[in-house]
């Protein structure tokens, strides 16, 4: 999660685009910190040195949708010209599933297997990577795809299922907006059906962009009718090719900021995304994905009728320049149950038949540890409530939400590798930390009843 607030801005860098990129996913609650390269041994998803030329896509995307302005409120209806979407897609009422750090080349052999003997031990049946649309078409109809390969092959064994997050337009498809959303939207359909038709049988969800309610994922300001059509195009294209993969709206991420040069609110985009062309985008995506930020407060707490309560430690907040006094309890962001706010706006749009998955989720634990500037409500959390805030995340789910889907926790085993170090802020979510130890959290999971 990258979200994005005025006193409290945060976010997760990417990792290095040539090196690590298998899940440049990110959680929120902190500054945004530098993107530092790790050493070139840690690859993931493309580390491909020399693009592979690839067939043309197999499937022909629908025409992208013209930048009309937004619709107005009412009645949802099927945009002209566009085939009328069936009943959408479901997974089962709460799955398990990891956001996990694969290999993309030979020297991660070891690391995937290690990686997927611990998904399978959990007895988690879903893992999420993430894919850079800039590494596997550098240039037009050239793609390079073995790092991916390579990637999906590992995530996909022993019958797991994959959710591959899609990210990062190259430049020759979005010139003006520099790797972020695409302006050619069917070069991107293109690309969605030639992956769809490749990954099929090994791919069961596609998720469309990453927290495109953030300026900084988008390309300079947040709009509507730039995402609406790249959503477009990627449904279309990637249900000509594989009419049993999911397509997943993007995972909007909490933000208590409306400048659209920054951050829109999720709940305000997705409430726009909803007017825009009196509903059409409601054709384009069978489950919408979220991103809620926890912060340190417990999953059952909500702003503001029961904010989370406890021991604020302020010396150690105050030593990292973090805003005194709020220890991020004072608005409705800061809550694990802030997807219920989205799940409301689904309802008033008429789109509650659809699931809501949680691509991203987790509580951020690094007592013991440097606090990572920006994130320091980690200080707030050990190990054991980790724990216990995940297991009763799923028991919330399980027992309240009947609209839950697939639940991702935000990350399985970035710290066990050797290039995530403990003052690295992805260090305190991981379950899995340095030489493999199990934390806590881990055990809980693993003794979920499935």
């Amino acid at each position: 999660m990258r979200s994005v607030r005025g006193r409290r801005p945060c976010g997760r860098p990417g990792l290095s685009a040539l090196l690590l990129v298998a899940l440049a996913l990110s959680a929120c609650g902190g500054a945004k910190p530098t993107a530092t390269a790790p050493p070139p041994t840690a690859t993931t998803a493309a580390a491909a040195s020399s693009p592979t030329t690839a067939a043309t896509a197999t499937a022909t995307p629908r025409a992208a949708a013209g930048a009309s302005p937004a619709g107005t409120p009412g009645t949802p209806a099927t945009p002209a010209g566009a085939a009328t979407p069936g009943a959408p897609l479901k997974a089962g009422h709460v799955e398990y599933g990891f956001n996990v750090f694969l290999g993309g080349n030979a020297e991660s052999a070891d690391l995937n297997s290690t990686t997927m003997a611990k998904v399978h031990e959990a007895g988690f049946g879903w893992v999420r990577v993430q894919l850079q649309w800039s590494e596997i078409e550098p240039s037009p109809g050239k793609y390079a795809t073995a790092p991916y390969d390579t990637i999906i092959a590992a995530a996909s064994q022993g019958g797991t299922k994959v959710l591959v997050s899609v990210v990062k337009s190259p430049d020759w498809a979005s010139p003006s907006r520099h790797g972020a959303l695409p302006e050619d939207t069917a070069a991107f359909g293109r690309t969605m059906g030639y992956l769809a038709a490749r990954y099929k049988g090994r791919v069961q969800a596609w998720e469309i962009w990453n927290e495109e309610n953030l300026a900084g994922e988008v390309g300079g300001k947040v709009q509507i009718a730039p995402y609406f059509d790249t959503l477009k195009a990627a449904y279309g294209a990637v249900k000509a090719a594989d009419p049993t993969a999911f397509v997943l709206f993007g995972g909007l991420t909490p933000t208590g900021v409306n400048d659209p040069s920054v951050a829109v609110d999720d709940t305000v985009y997705l409430r726009e995304f909803y007017q825009y062309q009196n509903g059409a985008g409601r054709a384009y995506f069978d489950a919408l994905a979220a991103h809620p930020g926890s912060a340190a407060n417990p999953p059952d707490t909500k702003y503001p009728e029961n904010p989370g309560s406890g021991e604020c430690p302020q010396i150690a907040i105050d030593r990292n320049n973090a805003k005194p006094g709020t220890c991020w309890r004072d608005a409705p962001d800061f809550y694990f149950r802030r997807v219920e706010d989205e799940r409301a706006v689904m309802a008033q749009a008429g789109d509650a038949d659809k699931q809501i998955w949680l691509t991203e989720f987790g509580w951020d634990s690094c007592q013991g540890l440097p606090a990572p500037k920006g994130y320091e409500y980690c200080l707030l959390t050990s190990e054991q409530q980790q724990a216990q805030y995940l297991t009763q995340a799923f028991q919330i789910a399980k027992t309240q939400w009947p609209w839950m889907g697939v639940m991702f926790i935000w990350n399985l085993n970035y710290a066990a590798t050797p290039y995530i170090k403990t003052d690295d802020e992805k260090y305190g979510w991981s379950l899995l930390v340095t030489d493999w130890r199990e934390r806590p959290a881990y055990q809980a999971m693993k003794a979920l009843p499935k």
